[in-house]
């Protein structure tokens, strides 16, 4: 917590959640690399729940998801991961029922 003081003198706290540097993984790639290409509509959850699932800012989510764009179309933002540019070679052509599955499996283990 961090304590401020407001315009009236009184000290008020507030939270800040600060997330940890988030380590990519190879799953966490073709998340969002799905996300880039077909969206969360397939998906129960949303982009921000799917972040928060795998542990990471939403902020960052969309910047991978920038990152495939880049490697797409050549615009979006270019400092791409070489983990990232192998999961987008392996991937990219990959139909939508197949690449769905695979990201079902990441974001709803079967226990």
């Amino acid at each position: 917590s961090k304590t401020v003081i407001g315009q009236s003198g009184r000290n008020h706290t507030k939270k800040r959640h600060i997330m940890a540097k988030h380590q990519w993984t190879k799953k966490d790639d073709v998340v969002a690399f799905f996300l880039y290409k077909f969206g969360d509509e397939d998906l129960i959850f949303d982009t921000a729940a799917i972040a928060e699932k795998l542990g990471m800012s939403k902020k960052s989510l969309i910047a991978r998801k920038g990152n495939f764009k880049y490697l797409d179309t050549g615009k979006g933002l270019s400092h791409v991961a070489n983990s990232s540019e192998s999961i987008y070679e392996k991937l990219k052509d990959v139909s939508k029922p197949k690449f769905l599955s695979f990201v079902k499996k990441i974001l709803y283990p079967q226990k």
